[in-house]
């Protein structure tokens, strides 16, 4: 059974408690890419004015995201981390990649 949310209602952190007790045996399947997964995490964390937080309602906004988005707690980690030290950019949690090993110099030895 496929059962469609509107996440942006949860508004306090009570109520992403009162979720996360909720749907605690409640199995999510993380639904798109990695840039989908990003820009929701990037949302919620905005929405929630995260740095603002105690360190508790930070606790739980993690675990909410790692039910959410189907990342382990380490990774939420990270991602958060990232999104703190970069959220000024205009995609805070985008992956910025180097220049292809094709492209890069070669040096040539004889």
């Amino acid at each position: 059974m496929v059962i469609n949310m509107n996440e942006t209602e949860l508004r306090t952190i009570e109520q992403i408690e009162q979720f996360l007790s909720a749907s605690a045996s409640i199995e999510f399947l993380a639904v798109g890419d990695d840039s989908e997964r990003y820009e929701h995490i990037s949302l919620v964390l905005k929405r929630f004015d995260y740095p603002g937080r105690s360190k508790r309602d930070r606790g739980v906004l993690r675990r909410y995201l790692q039910h959410t988005s189907g990342y382990s707690r380490a990774q939420v980690t990270r991602l958060v981390s990232r999104w703190q030290r970069n959220r000024l950019a205009e995609i805070p949690l985008a992956k910025r990649y180097r220049a292809p090993v094709g492209v890069r110099a070669q040096i040539h030895c004889r």
